[in-house]
């Protein structure tokens, strides 16, 4: 009987210590990307790699998480989204991405000012209004180099990524006119983005997608449809005149065990295109970055091996 209840301890002993102890997570680069959207296309998405000796750590610091990543886990050059993605956005043919990430950390208590929302009063504004993080979520800076290349009625426009992750406002000049891209740092919290004037809408009864630019004069029996930065869209039936989607909010997620460094985290940098004299209006964007982090195999031998013990004890007492 002894001998059981040692044998039951020991196996127990085995599976829960496991749980007083930060289990060790492994960053997965074939499991992790970085997702590019403007308005209302589908966007564009590459995987992360090990090139340059790149990595991605979590640190347990009680209940949550610090993260930090070297240079180059996400990297590409000249990666095209292709016209197809972009016909619910008037006039963008394309979106040309080159990138390669720089080290930075996250941590848990970030927040920081919105530079991407605005002109909101009284019922209008909200917490996410003025500040990113108000009471604190993971996130931080960490810059990207590379451009990313809008086409707008085939013209390609080169914005220098310097607002992705950061945060600031990066400009083209065309002539005297000026074209903007303002930006901000990586957050898992929820970012209001403010100022929208892109009228990006779709008529199934007509056919597919429609941008701005076009008067369309829907009759008050027609489904009007507007898409939003996060993909989905609002309906609308309006007898005669379109609305403009003025703010959207976008956010990360954190889906990290309190207990253990594994599972996944999305940060996400906001984005928002002052088109100026080109006539597309305001357009939101956001530029998403997804790390997965899998048990190391030392974890799962030391979970295999207390079940294992478990399972003998109870063959053992099954016989008996």
């Amino acid at each position: 009987m002894l001998k059981k209840l040692l044998a039951t301890g020991a196996a127990l002993a085995l599976v829960f210590s496991v749980s007083g102890i930060a289990m060790a997570g492994a960053f997965s680069a074939p499991e992790s990307t970085t997702f590019v959207q403007l308005g209302g296309g589908q966007g564009i998405t590459y995987n992360a790699t090990y090139q340059n000796g790149g990595y991605a750590t979590l640190t347990d610091n009680g209940g949550s998480h610090d993260l930090t990543i070297g240079d180059d886990i996400f990297k590409t050059t000249n990666l095209a989204a292709g016209t197809s993605l972009f016909t619910g956005v008037a006039l963008i043919t394309d979106l040309v991405v080159t990138a390669a990430n720089n080290a930075g950390t996250f941590t848990p208590s970030f927040s920081a000012a919105n530079s991407l929302a605005g002109n909101l009063t009284n019922a209008n504004q909200t917490v996410y209004s003025g500040t990113i993080c108000p009471t604190g979520c993971l996130g931080g800076i960490a810059s990207v180099d590379g451009q990313t290349v809008v086409k707008i009625a085939g013209v390609p426009f080169a914005f220098q990524n310097t607002v992705i992750g950061v945060g600031g406002t990066a400009t083209l000049m065309i002539g005297p006119a000026t074209i903007a891209a303002t930006g901000a740092p990586w957050v898992t919290g929820k970012v209001r983005i403010t100022n929208i004037t892109t009228n990006v809408i779709s008529m199934p009864g007509r056919g597919g997608e429609i941008g701005i630019g076009i008067t369309l004069e829907p009759t008050s029996m027609e489904e009007v449809k507007t898409f939003t930065t996060g993909g989905g869209f609002r309906t609308t039936n309006p007898t005669g005149q379109l609305e403009t989607r003025a703010s959207a909010t976008v956010s990360g997620t954190n889906q990290l065990a309190s207990a253990s460094n594994a599972g996944q985290v999305t940060l996400v940098s906001p984005l928002r295109i002052d088109t100026g004299p080109l006539g597309v209006g305001n357009i939101p964007g956001k530029v998403e970055a997804k790390y997965v982090f899998a048990p190391e195999p030392g974890t799962l031998l030391l979970l295999a091996s207390g079940a294992a013990g478990l399972v003998l004890v109870g063959r053992r007492r099954s016989r008996k």
